[in-house]
């Protein structure tokens, strides 16, 4: 049975941008429109494949407050390189053996994605992702979460359109989107076990990172951490605090971790 999702967007809103040092580069307003259409179709009980069609339209609306670069705002290179309209088809491939989705204690998910942009849009790039997660149980309520990612990207492609590495969800301790490339890295080893009823606490290293090409040892950063979720009934509710590079960093997130 094929199942078809579709998001539409259109957003406006300031934008801190960052170099890799967690220093601002500038902010400015941002906007973001357009839209993307998914379906999926199951191949087995835990296979299912899914093709994603996506048109969206990066704009920079206009110049906030300076940071290290400035007001970019008549930059036209950096602008025509990292603005404009994405038009792209992903094809993925997803395996789920999870006990449970939203607080799994055993089984994996591992997906496949290709993504091929062009079609009339503004960037041309290919995007070949990886993505695997697994949990191993410790005990009745305990359990460790490990996750893996690996992402190469060729072409054209916009800082919007590239891999991003940092903050919430990937490696904790560090700016949301400090770390973007061509290519990316993501490893996590995560303990997870109750505290009291609805409330579960967590210890984790993160690794991870995304560079253009020529992979040194300094586009790699780790971060260790601790981090509690609630459950409540709009979802759960999860806090981190990573100790980085730079020091120490809180990240609060709606819904499932990994």
């Amino acid at each position: 049975e094929t199942v078809g999702t579709f998001r539409i967007y259109n957003r406006t809103y300031e934008y801190d941008d960052y170099d890799t040092d967690g220093d601002l580069k500038e902010t400015y307003m941002r906007k973001y429109s357009g839209g993307e259409l998914t379906f999926g179709r199951p191949v087995t009980e835990y296979t299912t494949n899914y093709v994603t069609l996506r048109n969206r339209k990066d704009s920079y609306v206009r110049h906030v407050d300076d940071g290290n670069m400035g007001d970019r705002s008549h930059d036209t290179k950096w602008l025509d390189d990292n603005f404009g309209t994405t038009r792209s088809i992903t094809l993925e491939h997803v395996t789920d053996t999870r006990d449970n989705v939203y607080n799994p204690m055993s089984g994996s998910r591992v997906s496949f994605s290709s993504e091929f942009a062009g079609f009339g849009g503004d960037f041309d790039f290919q995007k070949y992702t990886f993505d695997g997660q697994h949990y191993i149980r410790a005990g009745r309520s305990q359990v460790f979460a490990l996750r893996g990612r690996y992402g190469v990207g060729t072409g054209d492609i916009s800082e919007f359109n590239q891999y991003r590495i940092g903050g919430q969800g990937s490696l904790r301790g560090y700016r949301e989107d400090q770390f973007r490339g061509d290519r990316e890295f993501l490893g996590t080893i995560e303990y997870r076990f109750p505290v009291v009823k609805k409330v579960q606490g967590a210890i984790f290293t993160d690794w991870g990172g995304a560079w253009d090409s020529g992979l040194t040892p300094d586009d790699l950063h780790g971060s260790i951490g601790v981090g509690i979720s609630l459950t409540t009934p709009i979802g759960p509710l999860r806090f981190d605090y990573g100790w980085g590079d730079d020091g120490g960093r809180v990240h609060f997130s709606v819904g499932s971790s990994f």
